[in-house]
């Protein structure tokens, strides 16, 4: 006789402890820890800040590639340095060839790429673009307008675009990376610097957030052109961001006021606050984190600043009662 087992449903995994993460997500294991029970991952929890290991140069408006498992920032304020994290501390690594600050980067601490800047030797912009393989730079195609001060970048070292920025006028130039060269495409609708970007997102589908002079206004792109989404509920410029154009974080920067802590998740429709970075600063180098691994680093409050933070938003772990 067949086995009910063999026609019906499927075996569940068996896991020592609880697992989280989007690889888990949505999964219904049996976990063998103690008694033994039933789990499910569910959405999102409650996500924080914490504090990670300090960089060697403090430093503001730097690149950064990476999350907070494994990182890398470059350039900013008159430096050519490189570091490279570990999810815990900072080692120095192979310069940069141009010493540059407020700079477009993108990709992650293996491989990545830096545009643009204010030559940190004679102040001029920065048409070269740098890449990054993991070791070493190399100069590859120059960017087709040169622009600094709060590039927006997405992508990846292969695929990829920057927005924004000043040219020394605020910029509303579109430009794609194809691993090769790169192409103008359709402008943002409002011309600006100093933005936020869902760093982690795609050449079809990425956000663009905040700005100067302290904007709210939030754009999408879908590939071919940007459209206008719901705002930022504090408007602010010299924020850092991660995510994608479905989940975004928007956090620190700079209001019309004072410096910001706040942190603002979206969602795909809108945008929520949420926990508070623990050092307001503006012009920090952020990673190409999701929106529930991202990380900051350096940046200026006072003084330029070495410290770095770590945002965690974990998955719910639930017990199934079986009683």
């Amino acid at each position: 006789m067949t086995a009910f087992k063999t026609i019906k449903g499927v075996p569940v995994k068996t896991i020592s402890g609880n697992r989280s993460g989007a690889s888990f997500e949505g999964q219904l294991y049996y976990d063998s820890d103690g008694v033994g029970t039933f789990k499910f991952v569910g959405g999102l929890g409650t996500g924080a800040w914490a504090s990670g290991g300090a960089l060697n140069t403090a430093r503001r408006s730097g690149g950064m590639g990476g999350d907070s498992h494994s990182a890398a920032v470059l350039g900013g304020g008159t430096v050519a340095r490189t570091e490279l994290y570990d999810g815990s501390s900072w080692a120095e690594v192979n310069d940069l060839n141009t010493a540059r600050t407020a700079v477009g980067a993108f990709g992650s601490s293996t491989s990545m790429l830096i545009t643009g800047g204010i030559n940190s030797g004679d102040d001029s912009v920065e048409v070269s673009v740098e890449q990054w393989d993991g070791t070493c730079w190399s100069e590859i195609a120059n960017i087709n307008t040169g622009r600094y001060e709060g590039v927006g970048g997405s992508g990846t070292s292969a695929s990829g675009m920057i927005f924004g920025g000043k040219e020394p006028a605020q910029s509303d130039k579109t430009e794609v990376w194809n691993g090769t060269g790169w192409t103008e495409v359709n402008d943002l609708n409002t011309a600006r610097a100093r933005v936020g970007a869902s760093t982690k997102g795609t050449v079809t589908a990425t956000l663009c957030f905040g700005g100067n002079p302290n904007r709210a206004i939030t754009e999408q792109w879908d590939g071919t052109c940007w459209s206008e989404v719901a705002d930022l509920n504090t408007a602010r410029q010299e924020m850092g961001g991660a995510g994608t154009q479905a989940s975004a974080l928007g956090y620190g920067g700079n209001t019309a006021t004072a410096l910001a802590a706040l942190t603002e998740e979206w969602d795909g429709t809108s945008w929520t606050e949420v926990a508070d970075l623990a050092t307001a600063r503006r012009h920090a180098t952020t990673g190409n984190g999701s929106a529930v691994n991202a990380i900051q680093a350096g940046g200026e409050t006072n003084a330029v600043v070495a410290n770095t933070e770590e945002w965690t938003q974990p998955h719910v772990i639930k017990t199934i009662d079986l009683s």
